[in-house]
């Protein structure tokens, strides 16, 4: 009772932490939000809509920024400046709202949850020591993955805000003169071997895994539109960062592209790693039926087994909109094209640099 009561506790701390997070913005997690509309929604928002508001009029005088460069020929040093953040800009765009569109679905993964810490109750006096490392070796990998976003976030957040102050102070003390700098360009417009008790923990068994299958469903329905844009752009992301990184001189310039770097590659890489995981585990349920002592069951649980394993075969997943499946073999094709674009951007430098000498 002790140990279910620490893992409750445990959980809710988790949770707790989470929305903390999304506070800051205005997308706090609400039960209410089940039974309300979008509109409904937005309205007890008002602190998430304003703060969209600010933040697409920066991204607007940012593509028109974008648009007086191609114009006015500007170099292309230039042009890829802006393109990290606007790209990131985007994507923390889509996924915000497609979190508050589909904050009931969000509720419904949360009480997913919560009935799989109840059905969990009736297996901890089954639970040995493997599982119990299992279970600390996650929360161990969690922890690690949370508090890295926070610190690459934070440092970009910083870098990006203190590297235009030191850029003034530092040409102030060299030329005595204040000249005005933003972080990045913006256009201002001014039964015989199984008892009764194997079947009825059998039965919690199968509706623990549908809940499963249900809270990655609707993992899917939340993120698969943004999770495409981000599988699109992280490759983008990545090349122009790592080329930014390597054509700017300037140290105290060139830092908010390696935060904007590190934050690329972390958050594509959690999602990839988790999406592998799930990918991976729910394989393994059906090889742990084929392990299991099937052959000795009787014939009801045998075809209840059976019914197990061919659904099991068919991977459950998390997809960009069914353009391709979450996991570490897209993280090493996103990597693969970054590095390709990144040489040929270096390549294309390299010769206008040649021609201008």
């Amino acid at each position: 009772m002790e140990q279910e009561s620490q893992e409750k506790m445990l959980f809710q701390k988790y949770l707790d932490r989470t929305n903390k997070f999304l506070n800051i913005t205005g997308m706090y997690l609400k039960e209410e939000d089940s039974n309300r509309s979008l509109i409904q929604r937005l309205r007890h928002r008002w602190f998430y809509c304003f703060n969209s508001i600010c933040f697409n009029t920066a991204i607007i005088g940012q593509i028109g920024w974008y648009i007086e460069a191609i114009m006015t020929d500007k170099s292309i040093t230039e042009i890829t400046y802006f393109m990290p953040c606007v790209t990131l800009c985007f994507l923390g765009n889509l996924k915000a709202f497609y979190f508050v569109k589909y904050a009931h679905y969000v509720n419904g993964v949360v009480d997913n949850l919560k009935k799989l810490q109840n059905l969990s109750s009736e297996k901890q006096k089954y639970r040995d020591d493997v599982e119990e490392e299992m279970l600390k070796n996650g929360l161990r990998i969690y922890n690690m993955f949370t508090y890295m976003l926070v610190c690459t976030n934070g440092c970009g957040l910083l870098s990006f805000i203190i590297g235009p102050l030191l850029t003034m102070a530092v040409y102030y003390y060299t030329t005595s003169k204040i000249v005005y700098l933003v972080p990045f360009f913006i256009w201002y417009p001014n039964e015989k071997y199984v008892n009764y008790a194997f079947r009825r923990q059998f039965r919690e068994i199968i509706q623990r895994h549908k809940i499963l299958i249900d809270c990655v469903n609707l993992l899917e329905i939340i993120y698969t539109k943004s999770t495409l844009f981000n599988v699109a752009t992280s490759s983008l992301i990545i090349c122009v960062t790592g080329f930014n990184i390597t054509t700017i001189d300037n140290i105290i310039v060139m830092m908010p592209f390696i935060s904007f770097l590190l934050m690329a590659l972390l958050q594509i890489v959690v999602l990839c790693y988790y999406g592998d995981k799930i990918m991976e585990y729910s394989l393994e349920v059906s090889n742990a039926v084929y392990r299991s002592q099937w052959y000795m069951a009787d014939a009801a649980v045998m075809k209840d087994l059976l019914f197990l394993s061919l659904r099991t075969q068919r991977a459950c997943k998390l997809t960009a909109y069914e353009f391709t499946d979450i996991n570490l073999n897209t993280y090493a094709r996103i990597i693969g094209r970054a590095w390709s674009y990144f040489a040929l951007l270096q390549t294309v430098y390299g010769r206008k640099g040649a021609k201008n000498h």
